[in-house]
């Protein structure tokens, strides 16, 4: 379940707002002149039109040699951020620093006092703090070992027959955990995003992404490299050689080559045909008709769902799931308990004793660039946060009352989406039933800040007295049930399903037209209560504006008022706009990012059209002030995206990640609006100039 879940992710939350690093903690292996290898050494001028200064090799250069005197004129990113980024340090463990990773920081110190004060009471208190110990007692976990991960491989090897393999699927206690090509659960129906449908989807790829397997990235090599050591290091302590377990890497990754060639690609999931295509809903029958060799139907009883209630299944990839079910025979028995092996110790690496734990986080440098590593009690606040993120936050809302800063960003998003409102109307573009349509969506818009109001109740849950692992069986038989439960059910759009209000991040839901900031982004440079109009604005001003705006792009045109997959623009009008976001991916594709990396305009059009009408929108906001300071509002959105990256996270971001890079989102995003040449007086033949026919206006 838990596998879906995280790949039907996107049909819930879209345009999330964080920066990504490779890993939150870090854990990987590239060889150790990665610096070299990726090209660290070359990318000082070689950017266009500008440096990329997240990068710290480009800030070092220009800071020690003087060769770049800040200037709002040639690169405002670097003008705005220049005293920050010139002394600023990786975030220990992440190889990335900047605002995000501040004011995450901010919140989890605060939030990381509940899992050890023992003054707390109460059932979240209990069970927040029983998960947190039993992640630190070493001596539990040392004296149960490798044995887990041994006793699974030893079961796996005892299949003999495709009868033993369909044998071991459904018995749910001998696969508890382990990978069986497919995942399955529920979502929220894109039809009709009221209810929930089941759905079948393929399992994740060890290397991320299917295009890797036909063409190998910079990323994509780090990450081979990465899992090959860590299989290496963790089959060779079960008795395995060397080679045998770098044999049995390879054929998992050839036995996933056939799968990915039938998947669909992190660049096919950024299409706006995206949701359509993945939108194939199938009766149960079908799809077990279409699974054929692979014993569904079984499986499924014996994880505890009711197959009788489940009418119908939303496929994601139908031939990715055709391609699965022709590899699941006889002929392939060896590399589908291969798969299952390899797969079951990765998802163990930091379940198991403190050899593989330290193991696995000593190697994250090799990955990010950053040779430091996570106290054991962050990792194990991490872990808090990520599996009872419901009783941890009810506990901080508890202890730290942001009631007032709820309340008057609340008050903020309505003024907002009021100015979206005469945004829409003086449109001279759409046509009247578009625009009617739009008003529509936006006076229907749900607004989620800060924390839920309703929480998921569990209280069924008691981990007391429990180890790691026990207790992370009880949370994932709890998960189940809870998933169980939802099988032809209603949504409760009341709860915030899949988000974890303590994350700085903020985004627009197109299951239920909602807009969500989180309270992990309310502080900071994003926000705080008595910041001046103008830090506002620019900060989580701009922000919620972004995210608004994905109501009405081309994805958001896909989804009505409820949330519901229909598109409500004429095909007159979503030419229209899509001509006007050709602008910004032909823009975007002439920009050199670094080392010779160009931009794909078409990966990141979503989310710097998003950028673009944010600032737009506040604009007209500021309108109302005569003595309004854009200095003060165009600065504060530039520190907002400050931030510096090893190269290794710089190329990520770059190949995966649907948002420009910082130094891009702040110097693109402000050279669109007459009121940036107005108050820093850029001309014709500054860097940071753009002529007015190739500015980018989309609304």
């Amino acid at each position: 379940m838990n596998r879906f879940m995280k790949k039907a992710a996107g049909l819930i939350l879209t345009g999330a707002l964080t920066v990504t690093t490779l890993f939150t903690g870090g854990t990987g292996l590239i060889t150790a002149k990665a610096a070299t290898d990726t090209g660290a050494q070359a990318v000082l001028d070689d950017g266009k039109p500008w440096i990329d200064y997240d990068l710290t090799e480009n800030v070092d250069k220009a800071v020690s040699g003087s060769a770049v005197t800040p200037s709002a004129v040639d690169d405002f990113y670097y003008y705005a951020n220049h005293d920050w980024l010139k002394d600023a340090e990786y975030r220990a463990g992440y190889g990335a620093a900047g605002t995000f990773y501040t004011v995450q920081d901010t919140v989890d110190a605060k939030a990381r006092t509940l899992v050890t004060d023992t003054s707390l009471t109460g059932a979240d208190a209990e069970l927040i703090q029983d998960l947190y110990n039993s992640y630190l007692d070493w001596d539990a976990r040392n004296k149960v070992g490798l044995k887990p991960l041994k006793d699974k491989i030893k079961k796996i090897k005892k299949i003999k027959t495709m009868s033993d393999l369909k044998k071991f699927m459904i018995n749910s206690e001998d696969s508890s955990g382990v990978s069986e090509l497919i995942g399955y659960g529920n979502t929220t129906s894109l039809d009709d995003s009221s209810s929930y449908i089941f759905a079948v989807v393929g399992d994740d790829f060890i290397l991320g992404d299917a295009a890797e397997y036909s063409k190998l990235t910079t990323t994509g090599k780090a990450y081979k490299k990465y899992y090959k050591y860590l299989l290496e290091h963790m089959l060779t302590r079960c008795g395995y050689t060397k080679k045998q377990a770098d044999k049995m890497f390879s054929d998992t990754l050839a036995f996933e080559k056939k799968i990915a060639a039938a998947s669909y690609t992190t660049a096919d999931s950024n299409k706006p045909d995206y949701i359509s295509n993945i939108n194939n809903v199938m009766s149960f029958k079908k799809v077990c008709k279409l699974l054929s060799n692979y014993p569904l139907e079984k499986c499924l009883k014996a994880n505890g769902f009711p197959t009788k209630k489940i009418k119908k299944v939303l496929v994601m990839e139908p031939k990715q799931l055709k391609k699965i079910n022709s590899l699941y025979t006889k002929k392939n028995l060896e590399s589908i308990k291969t798969y299952m092996i390899v797969k079951y110790t990765f998802d163990n690496l930091t379940k198991l004793d403190k050899k593989a734990f330290d193991m696995t986080h000593k190697a994250a440098y090799l990955v990010t660039g950053d040779k430091s590593t996570l106290p054991d009690e962050e990792y194990a606040y991490n872990k808090v946060k990520d599996a009872l993120a419901d009783p941890l936050v009810k506990a901080y809302v508890e202890k730290y009352e942001p009631k007032t800063t709820k309340e008057n960003v609340t008050k903020l998003i309505n003024k907002i989406v009021a100015e979206y409102k005469v945004m829409l109307q003086n449109n001279t573009w759409l046509g009247d039933a578009t625009k009617k349509a739009a008003i529509e969506k936006l006076d229907n818009m749900k607004i989620n800040v800060a924390y839920p109001d309703k929480w998921v109740d569990m209280s069924g849950l008691n981990l007391k007295g429990l180890s790691y692992r026990d207790c992370l069986d009880a949370i994932d038989d709890f998960n189940v049930k809870l998933e169980i439960s939802h099988t032809n059910g209603k949504v409760d759009k009341e709860l915030w399903d899949g988000m974890n209000p303590l994350e700085t991040n903020a985004f627009y839901s197109s299951s239920d037209n909602s807009i969500n900031i989180m309270l992990g982004i309310l502080d900071g440079d994003f926000y705080a209560d008595g910041m001046s109009d103008e830090k506002v604005y620019g900060g989580i001003g701009t922000v919620i504006g972004h995210e608004i705006s994905h109501a009405f792009d081309s994805e958001g045109a896909q989804f009505d008022k409820d949330g519901n997959f229909a598109n409500w623009w004429t095909e007159a009008d979503l030419a229209e706009f899509n001509k006007r976001q050709q602008k910004m991916v032909a823009y975007y594709d002439k920009i050199i990012a670094f080392a010779g990396e160009k931009v794909n305009g078409e990966n990141v059009d979503g989310e710097a059209t998003a950028d673009i009408t944010g600032m737009e929108v506040m604009l007209n906001l500021a309108k109302a002030d005569p003595d309004f300071n854009y200095n003060e509002f165009f600065t504060q959105f530039a520190n907002v995206w400050k931030g510096i990256a090893t190269v290794e996270n710089e190329y990520y971001s770059l190949y995966y990640d649907e948002h420009p890079l910082g130094y891009l989102r702040a110097n693109v995003t402000v050279q669109q609006f007459d009121e940036f040449y107005k108050t820093y007086d850029v001309k014709p033949g500054d860097n940071m100039y753009l002529a007015p026919a190739d500015r980018i206006t989309i609304w």
